[in-house]
């Protein structure tokens, strides 16, 4: 069995600039506008559909440690 479409997946990443790369430059999506001023990015497929949701993750932050 194979997936046919990626809907929403959502990463929590400590190497933002490595995750977005993954995404754009070795599976072929893009990076494109995300609703927020935190760091991170909406990766979008062809369809102009955001499927994948990066935010980044700092570990020291007692807040993001808890939030899962």
């Amino acid at each position: 069995m194979t997936a046919s479409v990626l809907e929403h997946v959502n990463i929590r990443t400590t190497d933002l600039a490595a995750t977005i790369a993954f995404w754009t430059h070795d599976i072929g999506l893009r990076e494109g506008p995300r609703p927020s001023t935190r760091p991170g990015a909406w990766i979008y497929d062809e369809r102009d559909v955001p499927v994948v949701h990066v935010a980044f993750y700092d570990p020291n932050d007692a807040a993001q440690r808890n939030h899962v």
